[in-house]
C-alpha cells in the first residue's frame, strides 16, 4: 500500500498535479486571512490566575501601557524647544488610542515659597522670560515625583510618558499608535541632540520589522545551503532543485492553512519557511538517495519504484514523529509557544503530503538518469567514507569505550543543566547591538527603565488610606521596593502626601514623611487635582496603587526580587489586607516560570508517544526503549551547553528539546529499518549493522549536517531567542549523528528486529501457518513473527542447501517450492545410481524437518545452517527455507 501511494504521482502523473494545483488554489485563499501579531498578549497565558485582577487593576487605575518620549537636549529649557516640545503634549492628548500624556506641561508645582505652600500648575504655559524658566527648571527638578520620572537631575533629559489603551486583539492597533507618535516626534530630531520612542509600540514593530527581515534574508540562505549540501553528498545538479519544490508548496500550504485556522505570523512562527527548507529536506534527500541507488537496476521508473519500497515506511513514520514533536509543544500555556507548535506539526504533516505527491512527479518527468553513488555493499570514498569508517571501526572494535566517554560526557553535561536560568522579557529577544536595547538602556541610565508594574492593596475591613495607620504600612512596603535598590522609580500615594508634609514645613528634608492624622492627610488630598491622583488612589480611598517601573528583562532574576517582595507583604500585612502583583510584565514572567515544567511534559509526552510507536512498529518493548538512547543524548547535551554557557530557557530554546528528539528520531528509523531489511539475509548481526550503516551512514550525515548548518544560519537572525534557537538545533542534529552512527549501532549488536509492517504483509502458505507441528498452538502473528525472526533464503533449481555431516544448532522449514532428499550411499544401487529418498511439496503434512547425526559425508553444505544431518535438497525454482 504504502509502495502504491509513493509510486501514485509518478503513475498518475496529470492527476496528481491536478490535486497539487487544488490544494495549492485552496491554501492561496487561505494565504489572505493570514495575520501578524507580534503584540505583549501572545507572550503570556491567556489562563492566568492574575489577569482577572490585572484587568480590574486596569479599569480602576488606567493601562499599564506606556511609551516613553526621551528628549535630550543640552539646552533644553529655552523658549523655543519647550514650545515645541508642548506642542508635541497636546497633540498627542488628541491622537487616538492615547489615554493619558504626562510631562512637565501638566505636572502640578507643590512647594515651600517664603512660608507660603504653592500649589500650581509647574509649566500651564512656557515662560518668555529665560528667568522665569530657569525658575520652572529648579521646580522640576526639586519635584520628587518628576525627578528620574519626567525629568534627569541635570535638567538636560525630559520624557512625555503616553499611556495607551488596551486593545486586545487587534493585531494593527500598535503599529498604527507608533506610526502617530513617531510622526509627531520625528521633526524634534533636527533641533534636539537625541530624541526617541520605547515601550509596547515599538517593541511589536521591531519585531515585526525583524520577522519580515528574517523572512527575506535566511529563507534563501537555507536554501543555499541544501543545495550545496544535496550536490555534496548526493554529487548531482539534477536533484538538488527538486527539494524545493516541495519546500515552497509545504510553505504556501502551511500558510494557507494558519490563515483558516486563525494561526499567526509572529516571532517563531516567521522561520517556519527555514525550518521546512531544513527540516522538509532531510526526507528528501534519504528519497532520492534511495531512488539514485535504484537507477543501478533500471530506469527512472524503476528506481521510483526501488525508492518506495526502501524508504516510504520510514518517510511516513519519521514524518509523523517529526510533527509529533512539534505539536507536544502545544500544551504550553505561552499563546506564542503554541501557535508555533501547531503551526511547525502542521507544516510537516504538508510537507509529506507535498514529498509525496511533488518530489515522484517530477523525478518521473526530470529526474537523473545515472547515479554517482557507491553500492550499498561497499564504503563510500572521499572523506565521508573516511569518517564512516572510523565510526565502524569505534562500533566493531571499542564498543565499551564509546559507551563509557558518552556515559560521562553525559554526567558532567547533565550536572551543568541545573544553572539553567528562565527568561521570558520581550526586550531579551533583542540583540545587545539592537538600537531598541541601546535606547531602553539610556532611558534606564538618565530616567527610568520602560519596564513596569503595580502593586495594589485593598485597605483592611472597616479602613481606607486615609488612615495613617493603613498608610504606614503602605510605606513601609514602599521603603522595601527602594531598598532592594533593583527598581528605577516607585511612585505611590505615600509620596504625594510626603511631599505635601515637607512643603508644609518649610521644605524640610526631615518632614518628608507621612501625616500624622487623618485630618491632615484629607486636607493634603485635596491639595492635588483628581488626575495627579487617579493612578495611585481609587475615588473612595479603599484601594491604593504602587507603580514601579524597572529595567530587568531578566525573568529569573525577576523572580528573585519579586519573591523577596512578596515576603516582606506577607509580614506587612498578614491576613488584614488583601495585595497583588499586576501588569503584563509579570504575566510574560509567570509564564517563563512555567516553561520548565512545559518542556518537561512536552519532552515526558513526546518520550512516551516515540517509544509507543517504535515499541508497535518492531513488536518489541526493548526496541522501544532502545530507540530512545540515541536521541535522549542530543538532549542532555543541549541542557548542558545551555548551562555552561548562560542560554536562557526561553520560549524559543524552551521548544529545542522536543523538536531535535522528533528529528533525530528520523535518522535511527532509517537505521533501524535498513537493519531490519538486513536481517531478514544476513545471520550475523554485526555484519547486519555494518550493512545497515554503510547503506544509511551518507543520508544520515549529509541530512544532519544539512540540518546543522540551516539550523546554524538562524545565528544570524534579528532575534537573540532565534539565534539561540537555531544555535542549540545545529549542536543538537550533530550530536543526534553521532549519536546514531557509534550508539545505535551498538546497541542493535543485541537486537534482533521484527517489523510490524513485515508480519502483517508476509505472506506464506496456510498449511505452513497452521498445520506445521513446528508452529502448534501459535497465534497467526506469533508464527509470522517466528518466521521473520529467523533468516529467509531463496534457491534455485539443483541448489543444494545442507549436506550430510554439516554441523550447526538451527531448524529448517520449507515456505515455498519444493525439495528432494536424498540418502548418499546406502540409497544407491549397485549401479551407482541414486534413488529418490522423500520429495515433498510446500503445503505438505509435516513442511518441518528434523535430522539425525550423521557424519558418513565427505558433501559440504551450502551455508552452515543444520542440526548436524545429511541433507541434499534439490528446490523447484524460487523455492525459500526459514
Amino acid at each position: 500500500m504504502i509502495e502504491r501511494i509513493l509510486t501514485f504521482s509518478s503513475r498518475r502523473r496529470w492527476l496528481a498535479l491536478a490535486l497539487i494545483l487544488l490544494i495549492t488554489a485552496v491554501a492561496g485563499k487561505g494565504l489572505l486571512s493570514l495575520r501578524i501579531d507580534t503584540s505583549y498578549d501572545s507572550l503570556f497565558s491567556p489562563k492566568d490566575p492574575g489577569y482577572p485582577l490585572y484587568r480590574q487593576t486596569i479599569e480602576e487605575f488606567g493601562s499599564d501601557s506606556t511609551s516613553v518620549i526621551f528628549i535630550r537636549d543640552s539646552e533644553l529649557f529655552t523658549v523655543k524647544k519647550l514650545r515645541r516640545l508642548e506642542d508635541v503634549h497636546y497633540a498627542l492628548e488628541d491622537t487616538a488610542g492615547v489615554e493619558k500624556v504626562k510631562s512637565i506641561f501638566n505636572s502640578q508645582n507643590i512647594r515651600d515659597k517664603d512660608g507660603f505652600l504653592v500649589t500650581e500648575p509647574l509649566m500651564d504655559y512656557v515662560p518668555d522670560d529665560p528667568a522665569a524658566l530657569g525658575t520652572k527648571r529648579r521646580d522640576a527638578i526639586y519635584n520628587p515625583l518628576l525627578i528620574h520620572n519626567l525629568i534627569a537631575e541635570d535638567g538636560t533629559v525630559m520624557a512625555i510618558n503616553v499611556t495607551t489603551e488596551m486593545r486586545e486583539g487587534d493585531p494593527d492597533f500598535n503599529r498604527l499608535l507608533f506610526e502617530k507618535i513617531e510622526e509627531q516626534i520625528s521633526p524634534l530630531r533636527d533641533d534636539f541632540d537625541e530624541v526617541f520612542q520605547v515601550g509596547p509600540p515599538r517593541l511589536n514593530v521591531e519585531i515585526e520589522r525583524g520577522m519580515f527581515a528574517d523572512l527575506s534574508f535566511l529563507s534563501p540562505l537555507s536554501t543555499g545551503i541544501l543545495i550545496l549540501s544535496i550536490i555534496l553528498f548526493l554529487r548531482t545538479i539534477m536533484a538538488a532543485g527538486l527539494p524545493m519544490a516541495t519546500a515552497g508548496t509545504s510553505v504556501l500550504w502551511t500558510f494557507g492553512i494558519m490563515g483558516f485556522l486563525g494561526l499567526p505570523l509572529n516571532l517563531l512562527t516567521a522561520i517556519l519557511p527555514s525550518l521546512v527548507i531544513v527540516i522538509g529536506s532531510t526526507e528528501d534527500t534519504h528519497m532520492l538517495s534511495s531512488y539514485l541507488k535504484g537507477l543501478r537496476d533500471g530506469n527512472r521508473d524503476v528506481a521510483i519504484r526501488y525508492m518506495a519500497r526502501h524508504v516510504g515506511l520510514p518517510i511516513f513514520i519519521t514524518s509523523l514523529t517529526t510533527a509529533i514533536g512539534f505539536s507536544t509543544n502545544a500544551i504550553s500555556e505561552i499563546t506564542m509557544i503554541r501557535d508555533f507548535a501547531l503551526s511547525t506539526s502542521i507544516a510537516m504533516v504538508m510537507n509529506l503530503i507535498s514529498t509525496v505527491l511533488v518530489l515522484p512527479l517530477l523525478l518521473s518527468v526530470i529526474g537523473p538518469r545515472t547515479s554517482k553513488l557507491p553500492t550499498d555493499e561497499s564504503e563510500p570514498g572521499g572523506f565521508v567514507g573516511w569518517l564512516i569508517g572510523k565510526f565502524l571501526y569505534l562500533v566493531e572494535n571499542h564498543a565499551g569505550k564509546v559507551l563509557a566517554v558518552t556515559a560521562g560526557l553525559l554526567l558532567l553535561l547533565g550536572s551543568q543543566a541545573f544553572n539553567i536560568r528562565v527568561s521570558n522579557d520581550p526586550l531579551s529577544y533583542f540583540k545587545d547591538d539592537n538600537q531598541i536595547i541601546a535606547d531602553a538602556n539610556t532611558l534606564h541610565e538618565r530616567l527610568a527603565g520602560m519596564q513596569l508594574f503595580y502593586l495594589t492593596v485593598q485597605a483592611a475591613p472597616g479602613r481606607d488610606f486615609k488612615d495613617p495607620a493603613e498608610l504606614a504600612k503602605l510605606g513601609e512596603v514602599v521603603g522595601f521596593l527602594r531598598e532592594q535598590g533593583v527598581y528605577d522609580k516607585v511612585i505611590s500615594i505615600t509620596d504625594h502626601l510626603s511631599l505635601v508634609n515637607r512643603e508644609m514645613n518649610q521644605g524640610d528634608q526631615d518632614y518628608y514623611r507621612l501625616p500624622d492624622s487623618r485630618n491632615m492627610v484629607e486636607q493634603y488630598l485635596l491639595l492635588f487635582q483628581r488626575g495627579d491622583l487617579e493612578r495611585y488612589l481609587n475615588p473612595d480611598a479603599t484601594a491604593v496603587n504602587v507603580l514601579v517601573r524597572h529595567n530587568l528583562s531578566d525573568s529569573s532574576e525577576l523572580g528573585i526580587h519579586l519573591r523577596k517582595l512578596e515576603a516582606e507583604l506577607e509580614q506587612v500585612f498578614g491576613n488584614d489586607n488583601r495585595y497583588y502583583l499586576t501588569g503584563k510584565n509579570l504575566m510574560i514572567n509567570r509564564a517563563a516560570e512555567s516553561l520548565f515544567s512545559g518542556q518537561i511534559h512536552s519532552l515526558a509526552l513526546l518520550i512516551l508517544i516515540i517509544f509507543v510507536i517504535m515499541s508497535l512498529l518492531y513488536t518489541s518493548v526493548t526496541a522501544g526503549f532502545m530507540s530512545l538512547v540515541p536521541n535522549l543524548i542530543p538532549v542532555f547535551v543541549m541542557f548542558g551547553v545551555m548551562g555552561i554557557f548562560g542560554i536562557p530557557l526561553n520560549p524559543g530554546t524552551a521548544t529545542v528539546a522536543v523538536i531535535a528528539v522528533g528529528i533525530a528520531i528520523d535518522d535511527t528509523i532509517h537505521l533501524l529499518s535498513r537493519y531490519n531489511e538486513e536481517c531478514r539475509t544476513e545471520p550475523d548481526h554485526m555484519l547486519a549493522v555494518r550493512r545497515a550503516v554503510l547503506a544509511q551512514a551518507v543520508p544520515v550525515i549529509s541530512t544532519s549536517i544539512a540540518l546543522a548548518a540551516g539550523f546554524g544560519i538562524l545565528f544570524i537572525s534579528s532575534f537573540n531567542i532565534v539565534a539561540q534557537f537555531g544555535t542549540l538545533a545545529a549542536i543538537t542534529m550533530i550530536c543526534a549523528m553521532l549519536s546514531d552512527l557509534l550508539v545505535t549501532p551498538i546497541l542493535l549488536r543485541h537486537l534482533r528486529l521484527v517489523g510490524l509492517w513485515d508480519i502483517v504483509t508476509l505472506r506464506v502458505g496456510r498449511e505452513v501457518l497452521v498445520e506445521s507441528e513446528l508452529f502448534q498452538n501459535m497465534s497467526t502473528f506469533q508464527i509470522r513473527k517466528t518466521i521473520l525472526l529467523s533468516q529467509m533464503r531463496e534457491y534455485g533449481v539443483g541448489e543444494a542447501i545442507i549436506s550430510e555431516g554439516s554441523l550447526g544448532r538451527d531448524m529448517y522449514l520449507l515456505l515455498d517450492g519444493e525439495v528432494k532428499v536424498e540418502r548418499a550411499g546406502q540409497l544407491r544401487d549397485q549401479t551407482g545410481g541414486r534413488r529418490n529418498f522423500w520429495r515433498n511439496r510446500i503445503c505438505g503434512r509435516k513442511p518441518a524437518y528434523r535430522f539425525g547425526d550423521h557424519s558418513d559425508t565427505g558433501h559440504r553444505p551450502a551455508f552452515q545452517p543444520g542440526k548436524g544431518g545429511r541433507l541434499h535438497a534439490l528446490l523447484s525454482p524460487h523455492s525459500r527455507l526459514s
